[in-house]
Formats: C-alpha cells, structure tokens, sequence
C-alpha cells in the first residue's frame, strides 16, 4: 500500500506576523486582568432575575430567566441555577423558574448559582376577589408643623387582613402636608391635602386638613394599668383647645417608652416582654402619659403578709398582697378580692385592711384569678390597762414577719425604769424582751423622739440604744428609733408610759412597736415636757 504525504503548508510573512501580533497581545491582555484571574467563566458573583418585579393574577403563570455573570458581567460557564419562592401560600416556582400565583399577597421569588450567590424578583399577586386598602386615621386634623404616621391595610371584600406589599404614598398638595415613603406625614401650612396609597392594585385615601386650632390639653385613657405578654388593649386619647372643646380628628401620636410594650400610631397596645413602660400620647405640643405593668403570665402564685396578725378589738393592720405568674415573675398590681370567714370578729375591706371587731378567731382569705391565700387573726378583747403591739416587715429575724398583741389581760406586761432606761418584758406565746434607753444627760425618760440608736450594750451612753428580741431571737447589730408620748412618775417610780419604736435587725427589714403600759395604781405625778433628740 502507498502512503502519500501531503508537502508542507508555506507561510506567508504577513500570516507569521498576525500571529506574532495576537501572542503578544494576550500577553499584554493577561497582564491587565490579573486581577480577575480565576473568576473569568467559573465562579459567579452576581445572579440577574428577569424580569425583577412582576405582578400576576390568582392562578397565573409567568417565566422567569436567571442568569449567574462573573466579576466581568459575563456568563459564567456553570449556569446551574436552584429556585425558590419567600412565601409558598402566595407562589410556587419549579426548577426551570416557572412561577405560578397561588393567592393574593406579596412574595420574593429567589434564583441561587452554584456556589451560593443569589439574586431575586419581587412577585405581587392580586386577588381574585376584590381587596380594599384601608388607611387610618380615615380623617385627620393637624397643626402646622405637627406630624405623624399613617397606616395602611389591605383587606378582601369580608374584611380579612391580605398580604400586600409596602403601599406608595402621595399627597394631593405638598405645599399643605408633604408624606414620605414610610406613610409619615408633615403639615406644612394651614390648607388640606388628600393622601392617596396604592398597593397591590388597590387603593386608599385620608383627608388631611392643618389648621391653627390650638391643643391646650390631652387626656390619655388605658383600659387597665396591667397587660399580659401577648394581649392587646386600645388606649384612647382625647384633644381639647383652651375652652375645653373636644378638637375631632386631632392626629395624636402614641409611644411606649420601653419594650415591654408597643403601641400603634392608633394606640393599639401590645404587651410584649416582662416589665414596665408608660405610655404616651402627644398632640399639638402637649402630653399625657401612663404606666402600664406587662406580666408573663395569668397569676399562679399568691401571698398574703403578714401570714398571721393578732388585734386588739379596734385595731387594724394592712394586708399585702403579692402575685406571681409562672415563671415567679411579679404581676404589679394584681386584683385581689379579700373576704372573712367571720366579719364579727374581724371584717377587711376592698383594700385589704382588716380591723378587729370582737374576740375571737377567723381568717381572712385573698383571690386573684383563681389562686388564694389566706391569713389566720385573732382579735382581742379592748384592753383596760396595759397592752403591746408589734408589727414585723416581711423578712425580719425578731418578728417573722408576723404581727403580734397583747393585753394584760391575758398576758403579763411589765416595764421597769432605771434612769434614762428602760426595760419591758411581755410574756406571751412568743416572749419579747426589750431594752432601750435615751441620752443619759437627760437624767430619766422624757418625752421626745430620739433617733440613730445602736445596740444599747455597745451604744454611746450620750445618745441613747435600742435592742429587742423575741423568743430569744436576736441580733448582733441594732439601728432604730424611740418615740416617747408620754410618761408619769410617782417620785422616781415609772407608772405609765407610751410609745412607739422603730427597730432594725442586722440591717434587715424593719420591726415596729407600740407599748401601752400602766401600773396597777398610779398615783398622782410629774409629767416631763416634750422634747427631740437626734442621733446620727
């Protein structure tokens, strides 16, 4: 077999010198492009959608193009492209980027290259059935220079809530009142103006009308102080001129100065976290404002202190009430309704102040949402000499937190006097000790109020101390108070005295006291005139 071979191509000089000129010029483009090495046809930085924003009807179908273009705005050579839609109620899209509308609303549809770089649509579907965009306030009256927001709602022919995209505002006369993206108007001057919003084909207007009327007070009315995290509660607000007149329409704007709760340009209030806030509401320069309390929870938890009392008949001692939801947060200022088991022993009022009434026993129950608490009283009859009274704060060591009384007759009060001291016993269930003393300049007790008393065994004898305990429960440090109302010697015998004290233990809550005491027989004496003392 012959093989035949084919004689060499010639090159002309011309051809040699075009490739000449095309090697160097890739060598100069490459030198230029270092930059983009690597990027040029492979990894995308940018995704293009087209179109980027459609609106559709229920029920239509479109197509949508994706393109992944490199850092020089070319098509890169991997075209792989993954879809999806924001919201699937509204739309659905396949692999191939067909879109179909499924409900009215407002949706993103997204295009994702192969290495995680996106682009996306906007997608607005209409409604089949009509919708309506409804904008709040309906009416406004305005100041010149006041300004407030606007609200708009898309809703279908049954007054349901539609999704839809933000509406796009226009006024009718900017010279009067101006309005920008966010629905957020200014009066500019005294005139009217229509505010007009579109979205999602449909659209809605206010009348907007600035005049110089003049605010001279605003009234704001919250339906109660306290919201739980997830309720709501509308807060009214009421603008009147200088003659008390309502002003109708007043545009008022409503804040929440924290979030524990937020409010509405209508003054729609949402609890939203555990704590406190006031409200406000502010129209033409002038203010008003509220607290509001937002708890966890319904109540789960309540207490009553002091968890027992014992009253002379006559007396009265002040209930506290306090709920907690389920997390043992604390609901500020929780209803709660009191009752007794007996009002003729004791009777409570809405308040929760019981009073004693006759001897006997009885308890006094507290209801907040279901959940109750109760406290034991017992209530003694009038005393006809000598009686105590001692009311701990909830976390004192001495008391307990409790209250406590006592007669002489049922129990032994004693109080003797040495000088500028004086010492009481009460031997009751608990058994109380006291020693106080004023400053020794003053010879003996004298009536007066003598303040920052320590511990009367280590206090400075030119000020005076304080110390009691009760079934031997006492305190290492003392701080308190001494008020002397009056007192009666025969001689230099002590045979009456009143007063009250103010007693703290290791710097702990406070203990308070009352001692009425009368010897059997108590002839004619002295009384000291009043005067004050103060300690440090």
């Amino acid at each position: 077999m012959m093989v035949h071979a084919r004689p060499p191509r010639r090159t002309s000089p011309r051809a040699v010198f075009a490739v000449v000129l095309l090697a160097l010029g890739g060598l100069s483009c490459d030198a230029r492009s270092d930059s983009f090495a690597g990027l040029r046809g492979t990894d995308p930085i940018s995704v293009e959608l087209t179109p980027g924003a459609m609106t559709l009807d229920e029920g239509a179908t479109t197509k949508l193009t994706a393109v992944a273009r490199d850092a020089r705005g070319e098509p890169t050579r991997d075209q792989t492209i993954t879809w999806s839609v924001g919201d699937t109620t509204v739309a659905a899209v396949d692999w191939a980027g067909q879109v179909a509308a499924r409900r009215g609303g407002f949706t993103t549809i997204t295009a994702t290259a192969h290495d995680g770089v996106t682009g996306s649509a906007t997608l607005t579907v209409r409604n089949a059935s009509p919708v309506h965009l409804l904008l709040s306030p309906a009416r406004v009256m305005m100041g010149v220079h006041e300004f407030g927001p606007l609200t708009a709602s898309l809703v279908d022919a049954a007054g349901n809530p539609v999704p839809a995209p933000p509406p796009t505002w226009v006024s009718s006369n900017p010279a009067f009142v101006t309005v920008n993206r966010d629905g957020v108007i200014d009066a500019a001057a005294e005139g009217s103006a229509v505010i007009t919003a579109m979205s999602a084909g449909a659209v809605g207007s206010t009348l907007v009308t600035v005049s110089g009327l003049t605010v001279a007070s605003v009234t704001l009315t919250l339906p109660s102080n306290r919201i739980r995290v997830g309720d709501w509660m509308q807060a009214t607000a009421v603008a009147k001129d200088a003659a008390g007149h309502v002003i109708t329409d007043r545009l008022v704007r409503f804040t929440s100065s924290s979030d524990a709760a937020r409010v509405t340009s209508t003054g729609l209030i949402l609890g939203a976290y555990n704590g406190k806030t006031t409200i406000s509401a502010s129209a033409g320069g002038q203010s008003a404002s509220a607290f509001l309390f937002v708890a966890l929870g319904p109540v789960d938890l309540l207490t009553i202190t002091p968890p027992k009392a014992t009253l002379i008949a006559g007396q009265s001692v002040q209930l506290r009430s306090i709920a907690r939801d389920h997390a043992g947060s604390l609901i500020p200022d929780a209803v709660v309704t009191y009752t007794s088991g007996n009002p003729d022993v004791a009777r409570v009022d809405a308040s929760g102040v019981v009073t004693g009434v006759s001897r006997g026993s009885t308890v006094i129950v507290g209801t907040s949402e279901g959940k109750s608490a109760s406290v034991a009283i017992t209530v003694l009859a009038p005393p006809s000499g000598s009686w105590a009274r001692f009311d701990s704060d909830p976390g004192d060591w001495v008391g307990q937190g409790n209250t406590y009384s006592y007669t002489a007759e049922s129990n032994s009060i004693t109080a003797q006097a040495r000088g500028v001291r004086l010492d009481v016993f009460v031997a009751g269930g608990e058994g109380w000790i006291g020693n106080m003393a004023i400053p020794q300049s003053l010879g003996r007790l004298q009536t007066g109020t003598y303040q920052g008393l320590t511990r009367i065994d280590f206090s400075d004898p030119a000020k005076g101390g304080i110390y009691w305990e009760s079934d031997l429960r006492g305190c290492n440090e003392t701080l308190g108070s001494i008020t002397i109302d009056s007192v009666r010697y025969a001689g230099d015998t002590l045979r009456a005295i009143d007063l009250r004290f103010l007693h703290y233990c290791d710097r702990g809550p406070a203990l308070r006291g009352i001692i009425h005491w009368r010897a059997e027989s108590a002839p004619a004496s002295t009384t000291s005139s009043r005067r004050a003392f103060a300690g440090r």
